[in-house]
């Protein structure tokens, strides 16, 4: 019978002594979407307008932690130190709880127009990468999911080329029309 690797039976041994072990854990970066209000440089803070007309603080300063965020998502934004424009429409990439975020990075959206819908994932076409909503009042319509799609689950942020939505999900999508096919920029699960 062949013997366990030495670090398997130091980590049981350790395990069953309670003994503290060392981790690598990383704070998972979410994101949320909102129109930039205010920058305050001396401060270190950006004020944000979130949906339903709510301003949300966020601290602006390095993570002292280490971070999971998403290569692809991180290069496509800016880090938060360096971040400027007010009155950008912008996903916000933050680490931390409720009442203590900390802005990691912005992705500035453009100039718009944009479209907010809110629905229930009736048809996900993962071949095709289109998903399909029924709204509460039974309109339906449908959303390009793009590798450059942000994705804002409970488990953090994702880029689009990992969303697995199912159907039933209750879904808020930002999307912007192109070509008269409607590409989801943000989408949060509810």
């Amino acid at each position: 019978m062949p013997r366990p690797p030495l670090q398997y039976c130091l980590f049981l041994a350790a395990s069953l002594l309670g003994w503290p072990i060392a981790s690598t854990a990383q704070e998972v970066v979410h994101a949320t979407l909102g129109t930039v209000t205010s920058i305050d440089s001396a401060a270190k803070t950006i004020t944000v307008l979130l949906p339903g007309a709510k301003e949300q603080l966020f601290k602006v300063t390095g993570p002292t932690v280490p971070i999971d965020f998403d290569k692809r998502m991180s290069a496509d934004s800016q880090p938060a130190a360096t971040f400027q424009t007010t009155g950008a429409f912008a996903v916000v990439f933050y680490i931390g709880g409720e009442d203590n975020q900390t802005a990691v990075a912005l992705k500035d959206l453009g100039k718009g127009p944009f479209s907010s819908t809110d629905g229930k994932v009736t048809i996900w076409d993962r071949h095709l990468r289109e998903m399909t909503l029924t709204d509460s009042a039974g309109a339906i319509r449908q959303f390009r999911i793009a590798p450059e799609t942000i994705v804002e689950t409970v488990m953090g942020a994702l880029d689009g080329s990992q969303y697995q939505p199912r159907r039933g999900d209750e879904v808020r999508v930002v999307s912007q029309e192109e070509n008269g096919a409607s590409t989801a920029l943000f989408v949060k699960d509810m």
